[in-house]
């Protein structure tokens, strides 16, 4: 297909997987799903539904992850592009410390930044810790005095980040509904040019993890999670009450 379109076609090699605020360089295999479950009233003499009543909006997903451990890069004297000596565990998917850090107890270092890794410390699961995970995509600039491979992501690793997240590329402006719905957020959380927003999982929560190894191949570890939305590039998932979850 052209080399897939031109860049425009979304694949595995030109989009990125951003978590809790933090590009993962090593996070491979996303999925979700988006499930409306209704009911199907009958009436005597009829075979067909009479209406499709809503019940619940659920949003679940996976995404796996090349594991490395702590000190490992130190230990072998350097590691692939991206790979830093704190590792890339769950522990680690937190942005610099916030000022809920110092409050401490019951809140728990790093809670303003939904410290994904709370999902598994017995001590923490009554602590509402979310935090969101997106999907985007890099798109090539056209006529970009750079040439046809200006806007996809850069191997260089970020040095302020502790999981060698790839930096910002600069590009062209991305215009779809998602960018403006995120970029109307500011600061930091916006979309950066050349970028796409393909979607926003908002709220998650890790509910289970697995490690699989084998002799032959590197060691991964796969992440399930619930979302409370799901906004894609074509429509935003707006609340459904107005204040029911407050009372």
């Amino acid at each position: 297909m052209a080399g897939l379109s031109n860049g425009v076609l979304l694949t595995g090699a030109n989009a990125k997987i951003i978590v809790n605020g933090l590009t993962m360089a090593f996070a491979t295999d996303i999925s979700y799903r988006i499930s409306v479950r209704h009911a199907t009233p009958k009436v005597l003499g009829m075979y067909e539904n009479q209406e499709f009543t809503p019940l619940a909006y659920d949003v679940t997903g996976t995404f796996t992850v090349i594991r490395y451990v702590k000190d490992a890069v130190n230990t072998a004297g350097g590691g692939p592009n991206g790979a830093v000596n704190s590792g890339n565990g769950i522990g680690n998917w937190t942005k610099a410390s916030g000022i809920l850090d110092a409050i401490g107890v019951p809140f728990g270092a790093g809670s303003d930044e939904g410290n994904a890794d709370k999902s598994f410390v017995p001590r923490s699961l009554n602590i509402g810790h979310h935090f969101d995970i997106e999907i985007r995509q890099f798109v090539p600039v056209k006529n970009s005095p750079l040439g046809p491979g200006a806007g996809l992501p850069s191997l260089a690793s970020s040095a302020s980040s502790p999981l060698g997240f790839l930096g910002n590329v600069s590009g062209a402006n991305a215009s779809n509904s998602l960018n403006q719905n995120l970029n109307s957020l500011a600061g930091e959380n916006a979309i950066p040019t050349g970028q796409c927003g393909v979607v926003k999982l908002k709220a998650c929560r890790i509910t289970e993890a697995s490690f699989t190894m084998s002799k032959r191949s590197a060691a991964r570890q796969t992440f399930q999670f619930y979302a409370r939305y799901a906004d894609e590039d074509s429509f935003t998932a707006d609340k459904s009450g107005i204040g029911q979850d407050l009372e």
